[in-house]
């Protein structure tokens, strides 16, 4: 017969398979594990540690990494791993960075698994349910509530010409569209703008995108972010921003834009980062920009112009001599 303690715990078990939930101590295992592996090993695993952090294995999670201690048992408002996934979908430091963030009932069940004792299979954690997680309010939720999200067919045929399509807004509606390793560029920008008015992160950096591809820009309304580093585009791109009065950040870095350019860039009041390492834009060109964008913070620019320049290639070299 069995002892009062065991039929407890037995009793326990079957309770949580009736509800739907793994037994306690298999919940790592079954549930924990494969969220991580599915949303965090890429940049966290074997191959790469972003931030010094490994989240392969229980003894690397409880390691933790540059933002501190990633789980701390029985204390989700210390664990790092549950402040980061939990940051407004629009925060650069949310994670996942890459990919799908983690949906509420996700964020649940981390929650629920710290709140518990962090168990990593080693015996029974009774698994006290945790309040559940909603996301903060974002600017681009309240924009998203006048959006349609995109149907699953036009997000497929982004998807299948090599775009990384990420929502970034709780309702699905609004997305960030990563054009930089699509197969077939025209056909991805002519998908990019069937979903135009959902876009408002788009980035083409490293692209082979040029001002000829410029009249898609022109089309996304509701854009924000804009990556166009490292292309060949010049000034016919900017010229298309003057459709997208919500642009706040820009990055042109190794691009043929001029200071003819920036005048495009004027009427643009939202607009807060703009990024011009490599450019033909200079000093004079900046500063009229800057008389009509007095908040606007420019970066890379030519040195005698910023207060933040481009690092100094030639720092460290002696004049006449060449550096060893």
């Amino acid at each position: 017969m069995a002892t009062l303690p065991r039929l407890i715990a037995v009793l326990a078990i079957a309770v949580c398979a009736a509800a739907g939930d793994a037994p306690p101590s298999t919940v790592y295992s079954t549930q924990i594990q494969p969220l991580l592996s599915k949303h965090c090993w890429s940049c966290h695993g074997a191959d790469k540690q972003k931030g010094n952090l490994r989240l392969d294995s229980p003894s690397a999670i409880m390691q933790g990494g540059k933002k501190g201690m990633a789980v701390v048992a029985g204390h989700p408002e210390k664990s790092s791993l549950l402040a980061l996934t939990t940051l407004p979908a629009d925060d650069p430091d949310v994670m996942p960075q890459k990919g799908d963030h983690l949906t509420p009932a996700q964020i649940d069940l981390l929650r629920t698994w710290i709140v518990a004792g962090a168990d990593f299979g080693a015996g029974p954690t009774t698994v006290a349910k945790a309040a559940p997680y909603v996301r903060p309010t974002t600017t681009l939720d309240q924009r998203a509530a006048k959006v349609t999200p995109p149907g699953e067919a036009a997000l497929k045929k982004l998807r299948d010409l090599g775009a990384v399509v990420t929502a970034v807004s709780a309702n699905q509606a609004l997305i960030d569209v990563n054009l930089r390793h699509a197969t077939k560029l025209d056909e991805a920008l002519a998908a990019t703008e069937a979903v135009a008015t959902n876009v408002v992160w788009l980035d083409l950096g490293g692209s082979p995108f040029t001002d000829s591809q410029a009249k898609t820009i022109g089309r996304l309304t509701n854009l924000s972010r804009l990556h166009l580093e490292r292309t060949t585009c010049g000034d016919a791109v900017l010229a298309q921003l003057a459709n997208c009065p919500q642009l706040e950040y820009l990055n042109c870095y190794g691009t043929k834009i001029t200071d003819a350019g920036l005048k495009s860039l004027a009427a643009l009041k939202t607009l807060r980062a703009l990024y011009l390492w490599k450019t033909a834009v200079t000093t004079a060109g900046i500063a009229t920009l800057k008389q009509a964008l007095p908040d606007l913070v420019v970066t890379g620019a030519p040195p005698e112009s910023l207060t933040n320049p481009a690092p100094d290639e030639t720092a460290g070299k002696k004049k006449g001599k060449k550096a060893k």
